[in-house]
C-alpha cells in the first residue's frame, strides 16, 4: 500500500464512523431537539391557568382574566343579573361589576350567585 493509497483508505474509515462528538451528542438526551421537562413546564406556564369556582350547584372553570360579563354569557347567566359571593373576611355580600375579573376578586372554590339587578340595586331593592 502506498502512502496515498493508506491516506485514502484512512479517509473512508474516518468517513464511515461518527466523530466522537456526534456519539456524544447521541448517548445525552438533553441533546436532542425534543424538549425536556424543564422546557415543557415553562411552555406550561404560558397558558392562562384555571380557577374553579361553584355557580349555583355547578363547578365551574374560569381561565385568569376572565371578567365577570363574559362568565354570565359563557353560563347562561342573564346579562341584567349580577354576580355576588361571600367575602368570608368582611363577612359581608360582595357584587362584581360586568367590567371585573373574577380571579383578581374571588378567592378560589368560592360559590358565586347570580342576583337580579333592579335599579342599579342589587336584590332588586329600590
Amino acid at each position: 500500500m502506498t502512502e496515498d493509497d493508506s491516506t485514502q483508505h484512512a479517509r473512508t474509515i474516518t468517513d464511515e464512523q461518527p466523530a466522537e462528538d456526534e456519539l456524544a451528542l447521541q448517548d445525552d438526551p438533553a441533546a436532542t431537539d425534543a424538549p425536556d421537562a424543564a422546557e415543557r413546564s415553562e411552555e406550561d406556564d404560558t397558558e392562562a391557568a384555571v380557577v374553579t369556582y361553584r355557580l349555583g350547584a355547578d363547578e365551574i372553570a374560569v381561565p385568569e382574566g376572565t371578567v365577570a360579563a363574559d362568565l354570565k354569557r359563557d353560563h347562561d347567566v342573564p346579562a341584567e343579573a349580577v354576580l355576588t359571593f361571600r367575602d368570608e373576611d368582611a363577612g359581608e355580600i360582595v357584587a362584581l361589576n360586568d367590567e371585573d375579573v373574577v380571579t383578581d376578586h374571588v378567592p378560589p372554590g368560592t360559590e358565586l350567585q347570580s342576583q337580579p339587578l333592579s335599579g342599579s340595586e342589587v336584590f332588586g331593592r329600590a
